[in-house]
């Protein structure tokens, strides 16, 4: 890939505003200007195909970068022979790349807010990526340090309050970039392609996100190889769907110490846990008995003032932490007969069971 021309700075742009402040049906206005978070196209003329990002002008190579890859369109980025991007047309990067195979192509200018405008065939393009195997686990009190830490990495935001950001953290919770956009996906392929460029794996790293997690945000994360994505919003059932079959730890409303873990939480490492349970049935659960090989282990089902042994002298499981042993046991149905696991809250302790007919 040859050298790029340098890239422009981004501008925080500015308009007249006026706020408006209410107290005790007593109103103030104050006329100022106020900053607005910078929006413009992208034009991309990769080989015979042309795709139009609107993103937050700045890393614009590595948006490119991390666009092309999570798309499909190169495997690496060995595959760009030429990535041109110059100060006279800033909004315009033309990319030569060595495989003449046919591109994905997009049939829609994508929007800021629009992810997988123009996909023929969703289910297809999840099935075609791939399970995520990665032995990656972190611990709770990393997870909750994620936001705190992000947050104070961003200046766009703080200009503006209206940029996204996305993060890599590692398993002892070091961040060493942030990438802002007013698009979440920009964001997310911003990071990714600087992490591309700079020979990084991801296959042991966690990716924070600022806002909520969509199915695209799951799909870069599973093309990245990405094993764990902790997002501050709420996760789509499409993207939890596909969290669950990619073999991704997907973790939303992460904020104040709090985090709901949707699926495969064996990743997550939580200390002093206090299991119990919620439900239809009213159900809680003992664990008693378990050792640092957690090779006897005890589960109690209680309903009312019934008690019953579901699981008990369970196989020696490689873990040293009660959240992940639970987590672990009721992944697999077959252990526990007629009991399904809804959803795990680390926080709060909480594990959700169903049984089979349970309306």
């Amino acid at each position: 890939m040859n050298a790029p021309c340098p890239a422009a700075t981004v501008a925080f742009a500015e308009t007249d505003v006026v706020q408006y402040q209410c107290n005790g049906g007593r109103c103030e206005s104050l006329y100022r200007r106020d900053a607005v978070v910078p929006e413009s196209p992208l034009r991309i003329e990769a080989d015979n195909a042309t795709y139009t990002l609107m993103r937050t002008p700045g890393a614009d190579r590595e948006l490119v970068v991390g666009f092309l890859f999570t798309e499909g369109i190169i495997e690496r980025p060995d595959d760009i022979l030429l990535l041109r991007e110059c100060p006279e047309s800033p909004d315009v990067i033309t990319v030569k790349t060595s495989d003449a195979r046919e591109k994905p192509r997009r049939t829609l200018t994508i929007t800021s807010s629009c992810g997988l405008c123009g996909r023929d065939d969703i289910e297809t393009m999840v099935e075609a990526l791939g399970r995520v195997e990665s032995p990656f686990q972190v611990s709770l009190a990393t997870v909750y340090r994620m936001p705190a830490t992000v947050r104070a990495m961003q200046p766009l935001f703080d200009a503006t309050g209206g940029a996204h950001a996305a993060a890599l953290f590692d398993a002892d919770g070091k961040v060493p970039q942030v990438m802002e956009d007013v698009g979440r996906h920009n964001a997310l392929d911003k990071l990714i392609g600087q992490a591309l460029l700079r020979g990084i794996s991801l296959n042991d790293r966690g990716a924070f996100l600022s806002g909520r997690t969509s199915l695209e945000l799951i799909a870069k994360a599973a093309r990245a190889r990405i094993p764990v994505v902790a997002a501050v919003g709420a996760p789509t059932t499409a993207a939890v769907d596909a969290a669950e079959r990619l073999g991704i730890t997907l973790l939303g409303f992460l904020r104040d110490e709090r985090v709901s873990v949707y699926t495969h939480g064996w990743r997550i490492m939580a200390s002093n846990l206090r299991a119990r349970a919620e439900g239809p049935l009213r159900t809680a659960v003992e664990i008693a008995n378990g050792g640092t090989d957690m090779c006897q282990m005890r589960i109690v089902l209680k309903e009312n003032d019934h008690e019953e042994v579901v699981l008990e002298n369970a196989a020696c499981l490689k873990v040293t932490d009660a959240g992940i042993l639970v987590n672990a046991l009721f992944e697999q149905p077959k252990l526990v007969p007629g009991v399904t696991l809804a959803g795990i809250d680390f926080l709060s302790s909480t594990v959700t069971l169903t049984k089979a007919g349970t309306p």
